[in-house]
């Protein structure tokens, strides 16, 4: 049986927020620490398309515009907001595939770092095959919504753990809503899951 994960962070690769908040814990966290990661989409099937005008876009925009250099993150968010369960799914095939880490980095990269719109299925067969995985099995596992039944018991999971903000992190004793840069992240987080 898995080790328990030490964290849990509910998330979306449409949101500058959570691409700050999942750098951060990459600064930060001892090596081997487990963080178990859950799609929070900003605009699931059964809710409008987000608008680039919206004020909390904007302001996710600005913390992202304010905070991204000090990761070393210029932000270049998509012109056009995609919905992300197509993205989310194809994480789970990274993660089936063993390199969830270098997709997962590639999925944000390319919607929020070259403003790439990650609701395509051949946009994400080509960060697919810039990781490594097979064209031809990324785009069937997409085409068939092979993980789309897992994406909605994560959405579900996230429901009845009653986080509803994007990006949420929870662990042992304590909780966090939205971002936080590395230095007061170390002072919430328990010391025995830092660097």
């Amino acid at each position: 049986m898995p080790a328990p994960a030490a964290l849990l962070l509910a998330f979306d690769y449409l949101d500058p927020i959570s691409f700050l908040l999942d750098r951060a814990l990459g600064e930060i966290l001892a090596p081997g620490v487990k963080v178990e990661r859950l799609a929070l989409e900003l605009a699931p099937p059964h809710l409008p398309l987000l608008s680039a005008e919206s004020h909390d876009w904007k302001g996710r925009v600005r913390t992202g515009l304010r905070e991204g250099p000090t990761l070393g993150i210029r932000l270049e968010p998509p012109a056009l907001l995609p919905r992300t369960r197509k993205a989310h799914e194809l994480a789970l095939l990274g993660r089936e595939q063993g390199c969830f880490p270098s997709l997962h980095n590639a999925l944000f990269q390319a919607c929020l770092l070259e403003g790439r719109d990650v609701g395509r299925v051949d946009e994400l067969v080509r960060v697919a095959e810039s990781v490594g995985l097979d064209a031809a099995l990324s785009r069937v596992t997409l085409d068939v919504d092979r993980f789309a039944q897992e994406v909605e018991a994560q959405l579900a999971r996230t429901e009845a753990l009653d986080i509803h903000v994007t990006p949420t992190l929870l662990w042992d004793g304590g909780g966090l809503e939205g971002y936080l840069p590395p230095d007061r992240l170390r002072t919430l987080l328990p010391p025995g899951l830092l660097a």
